[in-house]
């Protein structure tokens, strides 16, 4: 579905059901006239943004040498998403609903990266992070950094695939290497028994232009901070950093 495919507002009907929203967003589903569902994402304006990105530049260790990440406009997002689209990237089709929100197709049989990866096929989670990880390099290579790169953002749909979502914060800095490394931490999270070896394998045939030891740096870091949450990762990180150096 295109951009152009996606009904105004105006020509929707709300229905008696909407998504949780995280803390800074709240998502409501829509239907057209022709059954199709689309998802209103409305961002909010809370004095909160600032601790919370502090926090989180904390712990991915995302504070030195003038690195930042800002919270992006509607309009910031909705340009990012159209131009990640139109360029074929792992993007749904978006539009501004004029009411300073957006619209996009409702993926109600997606399900979030944490959900998806611990119980998925073998062959099924391998294509899953391929995916995940040419996307990332096609999106940077386009001078595109998705930014947030975490879990709740990351679908996978049945027909679709992989499908990045959710694009708030913009990381000023070396943002290519957040998102590297924020993809790579969470899929070992949550599949530290299979995703390590994929991983690997996929990163060796795609083309890089990343700073591998900043990458493996903020990993290092989150995984600090998060080892209550995930369980002790550190050995498991530093084989993988190890066999992706090994030729």
């Amino acid at each position: 579905m295109s951009q152009e495919k996606i009904p105004a507002l105006i020509d929707l009907k709300p229905l008696p059901m909407h998504t949780l929203g995280g803390t800074f967003n709240r998502h409501f589903v829509y239907q057209g006239q022709d059954g199709h569902k689309f998802l209103r994402r409305k961002s909010l304006t809370i004095p909160e943004w600032r601790e919370v990105i502090k926090k989180n530049n904390k712990q991915w260790g995302f504070e030195q040498d003038g690195a930042n990440v800002v919270v992006r406009t509607e309009d910031e997002i909705c340009e990012l998403a159209v131009a990640a689209h139109e360029a074929g990237l792992r993007v749904p089709p978006i539009i501004k609903d004029g009411k300073g929100g957006t619209l996009t197709p409702y993926l109600e049989n997606a399900v979030t990266l944490d959900k998806y990866l611990p119980t998925a096929p073998g062959a099924d989670a391998e294509r899953t992070l391929t995916e995940l990880i040419s996307d990332l390099s096609a999106a940077h290579s386009k001078g595109i950094v998705y930014g947030d790169r975490w879990y709740n953002n990351i679908l996978v749909d049945p027909a679709l695939g992989v499908v990045n979502i959710d694009f708030d914060l913009k990381p000023e800095g070396p943002g290519k290497e957040l998102d590297l490394a924020q993809v790579i931490y969470y899929s070992i999270a949550f599949d530290k028994d299979r995703s390590p070896a994929t991983l690997v394998s996929v990163l060796k045939r795609t083309p890089l232009d990343y700073n591998l030891a900043l990458v493996k740096k903020f990993m290092d870091t989150k995984e600090a901070w998060s080892r209550d949450k995930y369980g002790d990762l550190r050995i498991v990180i530093d084989t993988f950093f190890n066999k992706l150096k090994k030729e």
